[in-house]
């Protein structure tokens, strides 16, 4: 299950009805709360912005939660590309309305769609939003951040699309400067960076209660890189059909964090009770080095490689005790 924190997404495109994650306990739109979970109605998903169960969203002319989902797990029914994981079922999160990047200001519904996602069984939390400018309140997202990875919620997002506007160490922005959340740059196909993709180091020594990674060493970030556009189509507003993404410009590295999505779910469908820092490993060790040997803070570990990572993980043998043999 990969739950996706976003504006929304148009769940009834063909390439996402099928896969859709429903609450089989949930009678849908009767007002009740039906499984006693606290939320009323709340069948894909909640809106934790405006404290609905509504996550379907069609606004245009482009909606941005729909293509993260899809380039995730988009089946292909629509005949062109799936998604990396078109076996997984999409959970629907929301905290925003048309812009997601003032979630910053609604960290309580953050939390709480942080918290959904776990105690609903989601596996993977894909979040294509940065939230700059928070000051101490990034702590906030680093300990919430912390305790859901450690309950087992791998959480991973784009790195941002700052680095021909903001100087470093502030390229990276909440949540994906916390060092337990994977931060994915781009590349073009050249394999160089393109040029908005964010870099590092981050820092967290300006942070209340926190006051490590100082600069200049700082933290490493990205994690990982992947294609963030052009060259790949991508889900339409519509109920059916793709956005070509060599003749529109979409372009972000909102799309490279869904791919590393994807990626994380094709793993756990081979070990499903691996532990999250065990994927993110086999993402790591399984990624094409680029730059300087080694992480850095352009590429981080390299381009991710799904192909690899799964043969990786094929490799290790993973009881829900840890590895063995």
């Amino acid at each position: 299950v990969i739950a996706v924190l976003d504006n929304g997404a148009n769940y009834a495109h063909t390439d996402l009805r099928s896969n859709i994650w429903r609450k089989g306990e949930e009678v849908p739109n009767n007002g009740v709360d039906d499984d006693g979970n606290g939320w009323v109605d709340d069948v894909y998903g909640y809106n934790f912005g405006a404290m609905t169960p509504e996550v379907r969203d069609t606004g245009g002319p482009r909606q941005h939660g729909t293509m993260t989902s899809g380039i995730a797990l988009g089946d292909g029914t629509g005949g062109i590309v799936t998604g990396v994981a078109p076996g997984s079922q999409l959970m629907l999160l929301k905290i925003t309305g048309g812009n997601v990047d003032a979630a910053g200001n609604r960290p309580i519904g953050a939390a709480l769609a942080y918290q959904y996602a776990l105690e609903n069984g989601a596996d993977i939390l894909s979040m294509s939003f940065s939230l700059p400018d928070l000051g101490n309140l990034r702590g906030f997202w680093r300990m919430m951040s912390d305790h859901a990875v450690a309950a087992g919620l791998l959480l991973v997002g784009g790195a941002g699309n700052f680095r021909a506007t903001h100087p470093i160490p502030v390229q990276h922005q909440a949540p994906k400067d916390v060092p337990s959340v994977i931060s994915v740059g781009g590349i073009d196909t050249l394999r160089a960076l393109v040029p908005f993709s964010s870099m590092g180091p981050a820092e967290w020594s300006s942070v209340a209660l926190f006051g490590d990674y100082p600069m200049p060493e700082g933290l490493t970030k990205p994690d990982l890189v992947a294609f963030p556009g052009a060259g790949f189509p991508v889900l339409g507003l519509e109920d059916t059909g793709y956005i070509d993404t060599d003749e529109v410009r979409i372009r972000g590295n909102s799309f490279s964090g869904p791919q590393v999505a994807g990626i994380a779910a094709l793993i756990l469908s081979e070990h499903p009770s691996m532990s999250v820092w065990r994927v993110r490993e086999i993402m790591e060790r399984s990624a094409h080095d680029l730059g300087p040997p080694g992480k850095d803070n352009m590429f981080g570990h390299g381009l991710a490689d799904a192909y690899e990572a799964v043969v990786l993980a094929r490799e290790v043998s993973w009881t829900p005790n840890g590895p063995s043999g």
